[in-house]
């Protein structure tokens, strides 16, 4: 491939898209999602509102990037090939291959300054709201440790008899004629979840955590904060007092331990700061104790249901919120560069408008698939009816374009900005991976023998 004509094509494309009007407003339209929306954000309090304040932009910038990289990429060649311009874009003779790589990385420079706009104003209007936002200094603590903030979160070990304890309830239930003989094992799963995680009134429950060397000299170095998620009984809506414990393997006098007691707390997830001076050990146990305060020790605790995935975890802060932001916006990037790697192919093969609908049909189509989900809800006995032939068909095919896109939808980084979590350079790469290198190499190559079959480079 030579070298040159591939320049002159990423400059022409680049020049054209930016001189469109669909690049200029969609950058427009980026550049007041992120400076006047957070403003627009209210909250019940500071926190929450800076919390919204990160999460929605985000999101409503990469809409617009994806509607603005359909539009572009599949009118890219598709817009050439109906007015017969494709031959006379770069110094012949050109390969089709080097005319689609060309369009591609052009179009991609395109989003990058998107994208570069996004973050620089974020970052401006999250800091201005930081400093106008009425808030104590607790609340500019809260904001700064759990919104503005890039915290590692360390799961509870996973119970390696989980799937075996599963399989031996999903027999009995079977037995027992509550599920059909060929469902069921997610059902057991939650069932055992949801017992392990549930401590009644006076009962204690524990987690076990084992750290490597890397956690434990952050958790030295940084301060580190245990979040919880918890709910309780409809019938019992009352705030909850107990003790949370953070020790060793043992409880003797000489381990050092953290202990911090809570009170009056509603369902929801909460966050609360471990002594500066804790010194963690390779094995930790952190438990929690159901008991009333002392101020309401007549009123007794309801029963309390932990979040059966991730009912405690131990937050470590890791860097600040420009670096995470900066990460997260370069991993929309892999997903908007696939977006213009399926525009162009599709433009390959179609006219623009036609192009344009068939990609936005295979988006859709995936963030359907990844939001109807039927996997958990195994039939119940004596509901032995087929279901309908629509659903077939519908619900294998759901199934499996969410089981394949899985890996890929896992990347998006909108949940980890907004709870202040860390999003890390292994999802970075694990997005440039797929969205980069393997799903635009597939399409670029199916894009090629089109282009080719169709003479359009000679």
């Amino acid at each position: 491939m030579k070298l040159k004509p591939l320049i002159a094509i990423i400059c022409l494309t680049l020049r054209s898209a930016l001189s469109s009007g669909m690049a200029l407003w969609a950058l427009v339209a980026i550049f007041l999602v992120v400076t006047v929306l957070p403003f627009l954000m209210h909250g019940v309090d500071a926190v929450s509102r800076m919390h919204l304040a990160v999460l929605y932009p985000p999101v409503m910038a990469f809409a617009v990037m994806v509607c603005g990289a359909l539009w572009l990429s599949s009118g890219a060649i598709a817009r050439e090939i109906s007015g017969r311009q494709l031959q006379s874009v770069a110094v012949k003779p050109v390969h089709s291959a080097t005319v689609w790589l060309g369009k591609w990385l052009g179009l991609n420079l395109v989003v990058v300054l998107w994208a570069a706009t996004a973050v620089v104003g974020l970052l401006f209007s999250t800091a201005v709201l930081r400093h106008t936002v009425r808030a104590d200094a607790a609340e500019t603590r809260r904001i700064d440790s759990s919104v503005l903030a890039a915290r590692q979160a360390i799961l509870p070990t996973p119970d390696e008899g989980l799937i075996d304890d599963a399989e031996v309830l999903r027999q009995r239930m079977i037995l027992q004629g509550k599920i059909a003989p060929d469902s069921g094992l997610e059902r057991a799963l939650g069932e055992i979840m949801l017992a392990r995680n549930t401590v009644w009134p006076g009962g204690v429950i524990r987690w076990d955590f084992d750290l490597n060397a890397k956690a434990r000299q952050l958790m030295v170095e940084q301060p580190v904060s245990l979040r919880f998620r918890f709910s309780c009984s409809p019938m019992e809506r009352r705030p909850v007092s107990g003790t949370w414990r953070v020790s060793g393997e043992t409880d003797a006098p000489s381990a050092l331990s953290a202990v911090v007691a809570v009170s009056n707390l509603v369902d929801g997830i909460h966050a609360l700061e471990l002594p500066l001076d804790f010194q963690p050990e390779a094995h930790l146990v952190v438990s929690f104790r159901n008991i009333p305060s002392v101020t309401n020790a007549a009123v007794a605790n309801p029963a309390v249901f932990f979040d059966s995935l991730r009912p405690v975890e131990l937050l470590v802060r890791r860097g600040g919120f420009a670096g995470n932001l900066l990460r997260g916006f370069l991993a929309l990037v892999c997903f908007v560069a696939c977006i213009n790697a399926l525009g162009l192919a599709m433009g390959s093969m179609f006219s623009f408008p036609v192009a344009a609908f068939a990609a936005s049909s295979i988006i859709f189509a995936v963030a359907l698939a990844s939001g109807v989900s039927g996997e958990n809800e195994p039939p119940e006995h004596g509901a032995d009816e087929p279901p309908a032939k629509i659903l077939q068909i519908t619900r294998p095919v759901s199934a499996a374009v969410r089981h394949a896109t899985a890996g890929i939808r896992a990347n998006l980084p909108f949940a980890a900005l907004a709870d202040g979590a860390y999003y890390p350079w292994g999802q970075v790469a694990d997005a440039a991976l797929v969205l980069l290198a393997v799903l635009p190499l597939l399409l670029w190559l199916v894009s090629s023998v089109i282009l080719a079959g169709k003479e359009l480079a000679l």
